[in-house]
């Protein structure tokens, strides 16, 4: 068994998402050899192990040096290598925003910065680790794409997409289990899925909330109210074609994401929305302005609204007309 995993196991089928880039990184190392991992202290935690022992001499633990370590991936990067990036999201984009924003986003240079503890996901950590913001600011960077698969499968094809891309990516990652609906599509850079069909509403939901917004659509079908439901991998370049659409056919939109509101998917959606003068009723789930308690991940989502109930009275609240 590969040192640090967590399951037995030869397939994506039981793994974590963090599993699931460690070992498509090491496939990416071995057809290119240009890919170079960094991490700040991190291998173990991040799943990188697997790429560190199969090429020790391109694997480089900077330590806690998050700013340092972003400015070496920016040299090998002008160097013609392609940098991965892995780090905790709140101190990859917070302590390193700057190093992120001018190194990579400006010369448009080719990199890919993977953060695990997405979200509320390390909510048993406390504030220091909640990375409700991270979203928010790898939207402000331009050159930068923004990804954030639901699961192991999905954590992995963003990974082979991300090295595709031509320009920095940023990759949220949670320990997303569960399926998206979307199994057996091609990933695609820059798309929505649809995990569900209908017409009276839409949730649109990034990361591991795919999978509480697919439970709510089952649930309120039970109830008569059809719900198409996006799975929107990519925030950033967000797939506009899909949001009109989704406006123009339904009478309400939803967004979900583990994340604040402000800035993130709904604030993506609702610019979207409010620049091509879409009148489509649009609520925002996700973590308010405010600072979450301390607590482990899924009491925080139902804390906040954004579990599967959430969702359900969100979209029975907003088709009724009432609210």
């Amino acid at each position: 068994m590969p040192y640090g995993t967590t399951y037995n196991v030869d397939t994506l089928e039981l793994l974590t998402s963090y599993e699931g880039y460690g070992r498509t990184l090491v496939e990416l190392g071995t057809a290119h050899p240009e890919v170079v991992v960094l991490t700040a202290d991190l291998s173990r935690s991040t799943r990188a192990t697997d790429f560190f022992a199969a090429f020790p001499d391109r694997a480089f633990n900077l330590g806690i040096a998050e700013q340092n370590m972003v400015g070496c991936a920016a040299g090998f990067a002008a160097s013609g290598l392609v940098p991965f990036v892995i780090n905790i999201a709140t101190f990859q984009t917070m302590r390193s925003f700057e190093q992120i924003r001018s190194d990579f986003g400006y010369p448009r240079l080719k990199g890919v910065f993977m953060s695990i503890w997405s979200g509320l996901s390390g909510g048993y950590v406390g504030a220091t680790h909640h990375a409700i913001e991270d979203m928010a600011l790898m939207r402000l960077i331009p050159n930068m794409a923004v990804l954030a698969p639901a699961n192991a499968e999905d954590t992995a094809a963003a990974t082979r997409a991300a090295y595709d891309y031509p320009g920095p990516v940023y990759i949220r990652i949670a320990n997303g289990m569960d399926p998206s609906g979307n199994e057996g599509n091609p990933f695609v850079l820059g798309t929505m899925a649809v995990t569900h069909e209908g017409t009276d509403a839409t949730i649109i939901a990034c990361g591991v909330q795919v999978a509480d917004a697919n439970r709510a659509a089952r649930r309120l079908a039970d109830d008569g109210i059809k719900v198409r439901v996006l799975y929107c991998h990519t925030v950033k370049p967000l797939d506009t074609a899909a949001l009109l659409a989704a406006a123009r056919d339904t009478r309400a939109i939803v967004t979900v994401e583990d994340h604040t509101t402000i800035g993130g998917l709904g604030g993506a959606v609702a610019e979207t929305l409010a620049d091509a003068g879409a009148a489509a009723r649009l609520v925002r789930l996700g973590v308010p302005d405010t600072y979450a308690p301390i607590g482990y991940a899924p009491e925080l989502y139902a804390h906040f609204g954004y579990d599967a109930d959430g969702i359900v009275r969100a979209v029975r609240q907003a088709t009724s007309g009432s609210g």
